[in-house]
Order: C-alpha cells, then sequence, then structure tokens
C-alpha cells in the first residue's frame, strides 16, 4: 500500500518534501543569520529602505514555497482518503458480487452502484464542500446526474453527523445547513470507481479502481500540480488509488450458500 502510494503520486511527493525543506531551510536561516540591525535601520529611518530590496525580491519565492507545501499537503490528504475508499468499495464489491440476482450481469451492475455508494461516503470528509468548486462538475453531465441523485442521501449524511457532532460545544459551532450536504453531493459526483477483475469465482481478485478529481484550492500553484479544465475557469486534480482483494463467492456449482430466505416472514 506504501508503496502504491509512492508510486501513484511521485510528482506531488517530491514536491511536498522539497517544498517543506526549502521552508525549513529560510525559516531557519532568518532566525539564525537575520540581519535585524538592517531592520531596525530601515524602521528609524529611510536610509535603510535598500535593505527592504532582497525581501521584497524573495518574498514571492517564499509565498510560492509555502503555497506549494500547503496544496500538496491537500493532495497527499486526498490519496489517504483514495487508498481507503478503493478498500471499502472493494469490502462493498465483495459482498454484493456473491449475492444471487438474477443474472451475472445484474450482480456486476448491483456490486458497482453499492460500490460507488461506499466510496462516495468514504470521501466525503476529503471532498470540497465549497460552492465555488461545483464548477468542476457543472460541464459534466455524468456527473451532475450523480449529485442530483446523491440529493437524499446527503440529508442522510447530514442527519447522521449532526447527531455525532451536535452534542459538543465545538461541534455546533462549526455545523452549518448546507456545507456537510455539499461535500457528500461532491463526493457522489466526483468519484469514479471500476472494476479491473471481475469473474465471480471463490478466492478470485477482485481490483477496484477509485478516482477522485479534486480541485485546486490555490490558483497559484495550479499550473504546477494540476490540469487546467477545458472550460479554463479552474484546475483539477485527479487522485487515484487501487485495492485487490479476494471474492468470497460460494463454491458450489450454482454460487450459493444453499440456505434458503423466505422475505415474507419479516
Amino acid at each position: 500500500m506504501f508503496h502504491q502510494f509512492l508510486h501513484a503520486n511521485s510528482d506531488a511527493l517530491a514536491i511536498w518534501l522539497t517544498s517543506s525543506t526549502v521552508l525549513a531551510v529560510l525559516i531557519y536561516r532568518s532566525i539564525h543569520y537575520g540581519c535585524w540591525r538592517a531592520v531596525r535601520a530601515f524602521l528609524a529611518d529611510e536610509g535603510g529602505a535598500s535593505y527592504a530590496l532582497p525581501y521584497l525580491m524573495t518574498f514571492p519565492i517564499y509565498l510560492l514555497t509555502v503555497c506549494l507545501v500547503v496544496q500538496s499537503t491537500m493532495i497527499m490528504l486526498v490519496k489517504i482518503g483514495t487508498m481507503h475508499a478503493a478498500h471499502m468499495a472493494a469490502r462493498s464489491a465483495i459482498v454484493w458480487r456473491s449475492g444471487t440476482p438474477d443474472s451475472d450481469l445484474a450482480n456486476l451492475v448491483l456490486a458497482n452502484e453499492k460500490a460507488r455508494q461506499s466510496a462516495a461516503v468514504t470521501m466525503t470528509p476529503f471532498s470540497s464542500g465549497l460552492e465555488s468548486h461545483r464548477n468542476v462538475f457543472q460541464f459534466d453531465m455524468v456527473a451532475k446526474i450523480r449529485s442530483v441523485v446523491a440529493v437524499p442521501g446527503s440529508y442522510v449524511y447530514d442527519g447522521l453527523y449532526r447527531q455525532l457532532v451536535g452534542n459538543t460545544n465545538a461541534g455546533s459551532r462549526v455545523l452549518k445547513p448546507t456545507y456537510v450536504r455539499a461535500k457528500y453531493q461532491y463526493a457522489a459526483a466526483m468519484t469514479d470507481v471500476t472494476f479491473e477483475s471481475h469473474v465471480n469465482e471463490f478466492s478470485k481478485p477482485i481490483i477496484v479502481r477509485v478516482n477522485h478529481r479534486m480541485p485546486i484550492y490555490i490558483p497559484g500553484v495550479g499550473r504546477i500540480l494540476g490540469t487546467r479544465h477545458w472550460g479554463g475557469r479552474f484546475y483539477y486534480r485527479d487522485v487515484e488509488s487501487v485495492a485487490t482483494l479476494p471474492l468470497e463467492t460460494p463454491e458450489s456449482p450454482d454460487l450459493q450458500l444453499g440456505i434458503g430466505y423466505d422475505s415474507t416472514l419479516l
């Protein structure tokens, strides 16, 4: 899993490590080697204005380094979310892939739907709830339909969230009427789940790939860490993970456990 994390995000991880190191060195040098006399001279007399020129020249580089650290850290967090979402989607697919619908195709469609739902719920804490970031999928008809279909589920998720944090003072202060629902709808719209291996046999591997399109929160570093949307107004980055788990389909000829079930009993 750690190898997959490094391989799938080598560029973002390299930028995060480099920018963090540069930022740490700059802070260290500014504390230990800063010319505080020059700063005092600049504040006391205009004759020290020439000392401000190096600060003005290096400040944009310093600011860009800080932005790279912040945005690349966000990408790492979303990557952790997709790794967890891929595992949960695979677990959900195993349960529903081993079901007994009318046909194998219906079984596969049902498993894919449940896996995508599981991945969306898992990615909700890592998704954006900002109204401006909904532009990422406003041009994608499939994603827009997904967001609309997810509206009822967003109310359920928001209700459960409120029950969880509503009894605490900190949780009550951060509760917003639409923010949590918007995060759920964004996750449902921009999280894709695909099966790369789905043979419905005992112990066969099921490979699930989860892709989440996250918006770039800091536009200034979008050219470095993101991709410009064809609409031309924002940047995004696709973050994905793959999970491989064995199926738990029964070994019987009809792929059933052999235990009858009468739905009219309940």
